[in-house]
């Protein structure tokens, strides 16, 4: 398949115009060709080798290409550098650094993303070299010990067949992979990303004695205060892109032959034999593409010519097909993650069972060739430290139970009436007995008159012996008294006792953990959607291989009911006396039952939803999927300050310095004056090349605040006055630019063609027509406004357009292609561009500029080029003048700094934080649509980018409530452990 692509590319090359993108893609694939020759197992990780994977993952659009690359890299780097009896090749360090160096920097289109990924796995290397310590932890971790979850995850991280036997060199090279992945957020999880990926970056030793731990127990712990925290190894890691919604077109489907056959789809397929993992790629390519057109076509119903649906839906549509079963017969939605299918034995595999096995293989492999399943499993893990409660009273479950005696329906109001019940039994025993004492009294006062009234020694005997027996069964029953008056008078105070004893109990039986399975809420496209929580039973054990997630009703009503039954000989030994045992016995029947009956669990819901302060849906009981908190599974913000001071061994949150903001000026400006503010020991580490970064908040966004980027580094390092300073030499400047930005009729209609692209297929030709015909010049922000009125004034736009043209779209491409310019000054761009960067010498430059003349003369006269199509150009001309699609020099960063310096691209964007997002910075950029100061998301180059509209609200001063915030004392989490 590899060759096969290349000889396409290599025949079609020449006919394929500069304009378009396909130029600079195979500009790269050809350079790829030319360097794929080594037989070096080393440099073959990097090479051509899997040139048809990427160009495939890019096609389908079903996962990052930077993500598949940087994993599977990582994963063969690893695997290369520990042999099979799990030592390290000391040998190879150096020549992987020096190979890594001389490829720092791809050339590729969005080349840009793999650069921080080669960093990260540069900084492992180099510190191997350079850290006997870290060497040492890292081959100091073992297999882990009968915990078959961690087993698998070992083999997912590594892409190993489920029947492998997973031994100390296996699992030593997943956590080396699992060190040089790059770590990105992909779930409602930034408050534990965040966090994590400072550890995992700037803390190596923490992150390993974590593996160690994690992997040695099955759980992290951390204790201070004289309380133990605990968190149990995540048995989940994550859905990856299996959530990710895809569009396809007919056209796209049933014409195009590489669309459907996504490198992860084959994957899960050949993993779960619904393909033949023995046949060569391109057959199994081609059986992966009949099944999901089989399953396309029987399966959904096609509206107009787009169909849009998530990968786990295609996947799972297309193994329904294959066992050609209903939908409707398979119940269970989401596999437990407890224990794995392939453990599962049966003499008799049904349906059900049959489709869970292959449904978990089809998603373990799908996700594995994009995900390290250890990094993601180490990164959920400490999302638990987020709800880490010393006190039960604190946990959903205590709200759920209803502990007091006053609460309906509850646990509490069961064990009061059963208590009261017995004690009210007791009270009538009590009487009883003091009336049989009073009655062996008179007996005995009886047998007294008569003893002195004896008429023979023979009855006088008789009637001791009578009198004896009496008092002896007046003993017993004072004694018996005594002891059920000592009885009653406990159960009065039994309740509390009991209640303080089983709170004591559940913390030891259950936990709340993070699960990043829980899908229950959908949010705006950048907002995070809450963190699910899930319980757990513990089943009394300290292995927590052998813990259960509780996933539904059923299961949190038996395992509460095992729960009481369990703990009740632990509760009866610290009773005094039978009597308790058996009142014990009693109490705990009663509860049993009544956990069991519908109206505990209909009135824990109710108490569920006035704990979180929301309204119960109607009949909630008949549609449990659709309550969002339930005792068993719940959705919460997820508290950063929690875990920091629980994962750090802290008793205070971190310390942090937080406002409010009316503008994203007002925002750049709180951000500069927090770092003027700290003192000077404390900024001066933050360089550019330390890359160390603050913990950073929005309302709803928890992400990396990199105070020493180069774009923002100057702005807090002098002394000048904030607002004037940013004013006269970050805003104005940019304002200048944009203010001499003048759009013409034929610049117009060129981007209103562009924007066309961006529109639904079954429209973009209304589009066009809507559109045509635009007099006189614009500035860029009259143009946006004069589409987005078109928009919004027309019904057919505005009903169905709308959706898919968002003005932020509109903002995003003006911004990626302005300036315009007219395609005769492409080669004098091009000369005056390479001639300013300072690798270039004269010979490439010669090769460069003779390139870029060649290509000017098949671009017809009179037609415009855009900043976008300047940059691949010359990217394409280095790949096809080195010719290598890899360099040490950043050629790419570079290119983009002098086109901003010479005035052929948009200004730069002041680069201020790492989003935690895949592909994502955050930026300061003086947007070309609006003409103002905005926060966008751009990639690492400030290339491309958007407006965060979404986060309009945050930035507009109309949530006074909703804070930025700075965890401005980076030492405070700092690991001690």
């Amino acid at each position: 398949m590899a060759w096969r692509l290349l000889m396409t590319i290599n025949s079609e090359y020449s006919g394929v115009p500069i304009a378009d993108k396909k130029y600079h893609l195979n500009a790269f694939y050809l350079a790829l060709k030319t360097c794929c020759s080594s037989d070096n197992e080393l440099e073959s990780i990097w090479s051509a080798n899997n040139n048809s994977l990427w160009h495939l993952i890019d096609e389908s659009g079903l996962q990052d290409n930077c993500a598949v690359r940087n994993v599977v890299q990582t994963r063969a780097l690893a695997s290369l550098l520990i042999d099979d009896a799990g030592q390290l090749k000391y040998e190879l360090l150096p020549l992987a650094s020096k190979y890594l160096e001389s490829t720092a920097f791809s050339l590729a289109p969005e080349g840009q993303q793999d650069a921080a990924r080669h960093q990260q796995v540069a900084q492992v290397l180099r510190l191997l070299q350079s850290s006997s310590h870290l060497v040492r932890l890292l081959l100091s971790i073992e297999k882990p010990h009968a915990h078959r979850v961690a087993d698998q995850i070992i083999r997912d991280t590594l892409a190993l067949p489920y029947q492998t036997i997973v031994d100390t060199a296996k699992t030593r090279r997943a956590a080396l992979a699992a060190w040089m992945c790059y770590l990105r957020q992909n779930v409602g999880s930034c408050f534990a990303t965040a966090p994590a990926i400072i550890i995992h970056d700037e803390q190596p030793t923490q992150f390993l004695r974590d593996i160690q731990e994690m992997l040695t127990t099955g759980r992290l712990k951390r204790t201070f205060g004289g309380v133990e925290y605990a968190v149990p190894l995540c048995h989940s890691w994550g859905v990856g892109d299996l959530g990710r919604l895809v569009a396809f077109t007919r056209e796209q489907v049933f014409q195009s032959e590489d669309i459907l056959v996504s490198p992860g789809i084959v994957a899960a397929f050949t993993a779960s034999s619904l393909v033949n993992p023995s046949l060569p790629e391109k057959e199994q390519q081609q059986q992966v593409r009949c099944l999901l057109l089989r399953a396309l076509q029987k399966r959904f119903l096609w509206t107009g010519s787009e169909l849009l649906i998530t990968t786990e839906e295609l996947i799972k549509q297309a193994l329904l097909e294959y066992l050609h079963l209903d939908e409707s017969a398979i119940k269970q939605q989401t596999p437990k993650p407890v224990l794995h299918p392939m453990f599962a034995i049966a003499t008799h595999i049904d349906a059900q069972h049959s489709f869970d096995l292959l449904w978990e293989r089809c998603r373990s492999a799908f996700k594995a060739l994009a995900d390290n399943a250890l990094l993601r499993s180490w990164e959920y893990t400490l999302a638990s430290f987020a709800e880490a409660k010393p006190l039960f009273s604190k946990w959903n479950l205590y709200a759920s139970l209803g502990l007091n005696a006053s609460e309906s329906g509850g646990i509490g109001e069961c064990l009061f009436f059963v208590i009261k019940e017995q004690f009210e039994f007791a009270k009538a025993d009590l009487e009883e007995l003091i009336v049989q004492s009073d009655n062996i009294v008179l007996q005995i006062n009886i047998l007294a008159n008569r003893l002195g009234s004896a008429g023979s020694e023979s009855e006088a005997r008789g009637i001791r012996s009578e009198y004896q027996l009496k008092s002896a069964e007046l003993y017993h029953i004072r004694q018996l008294y005594e002891q059920k008056r000592l009885t009653t008078e406990r159960m009065s105070s039994l309740f509390d006792e009991l209640i303080d004893a089983y709170e004591a109990l559940f913390s030891r039986y259950f936990q709340e953990v993070y699960d990043p399975n829980i899908r229950e809420v959908s949010t705006e496209a950048y907002d995070d959607s809450p963190a699910g929580f899930r319980l757990l039973y513990k089943h009394g054990r300290d292995n927590t291989s052998q813990w259960s997630l509780i996933f539904s009703a059923s299961d949190f009503i038996d395992y509460l009911a095992n729960f009481f039954i369990a703990t009740e000989g632990l509760l009866a030994a610290e009773l005094p006396g039978k009597e308790f045992g058996q009142l014990l016995s009693t109490i705990v029947t009663a509860v049993v039952t009544h956990v069991k009956t519908e109206i505990f669990l209909k009135t824990a819901l109710e108490r569920m939803a006035r704990a979180h302060g929301v309204a119960l849906i109607p009949n909630a009981l008949e549609q449990l999927d659709k309550v969002e908190k339930k005792p068993w599974v719940y959705t919460s913000g997820g508290s950063m300050k929690t875990l920091l001071s629980c994962y750090f061994g802290r008793g205070e949150p971190p310390t942090e310095t937080s406002r409010w903001v009316e503008s994203p000026l007002e925002l750049l400006i709180f951000l500069v004056d927090t770092l003027k503010q700290m003192p000077h020991e404390q900024s001066q580490i933050f360089t550019p090349s330390s890359g160390k970064a603050l913990l950073m908040h929005s309302p709803t966004h928890a992400f990396l605040f990199k105070p020493g980027h180069p774009s923002f580094a100057p702005l807090w390092q002098n002394n000048e006055y904030t607002f004037i300073w940013l004013r006269d030499q970050i805003i104005r400047p940019r304002e200048y630019f944009i203010d001499n930005l003048l759009l013409d009729e034929v610049m117009m209609s060129y981007l209103v063609n562009k924007l066309s692209e961006q529109v639904s297929v079954d429209y973009r030709h209304y589009f066009r027509k809507a559109f045509s015909r635009l007099y006189g010049a614009m500035t860029p922000a009259q143009f946006r406004s004069h589409i987005m009125e078109g928009i919004a004034s027309d019904r057919g736009l505005r009903t169905i357009i709308q959706p898919t043209l968002m003005q932020g779209v509109i903002d995003s491409t003006l911004y990626t292609l302005l300036p315009l310019f007219p395609a005769a000054l492409f080669s004098s761009k091009v000369q005056e561009l390479v001639s300013n960067m300072s690798f270039v010498d004269t010979s490439l430059r010669y090769r460069l500029v003779t390139m870029a003349e060649e290509a000017s003369e098949e671009i017809p006269s009179g037609h415009l080029l855009d900043a976008d199509v300047l940059y691949g150009a010359i990217l394409a001309f280095f790949c096809r003048a080195l010719p290598i699609p890899f360099s040490s020099c950043d050629i790419p960063g570079q290119l983009a700094t002098v086109m901003r310096q010479l005035g052929y691209a948009m200004p730069s964007p002041i680069f201020f934080a790492d989003s935690n997002w895949m592909r994502d910075l955050f930026a300061f950029v003086l947007s070309p649509a609006t003409g103002s100061l905005e926060l966008w998301r751009v990639d690492s180059l400030g290339r491309r980018g958007a407006p965060m509209t979404s986060w309009k609200r945050w930035l507009d001063g109309s949530n006074c409530d909703r804070l930025w915030g700075v965890c401005t004392r980076y030492y405070e989490y700092m690991g001690k452990y």
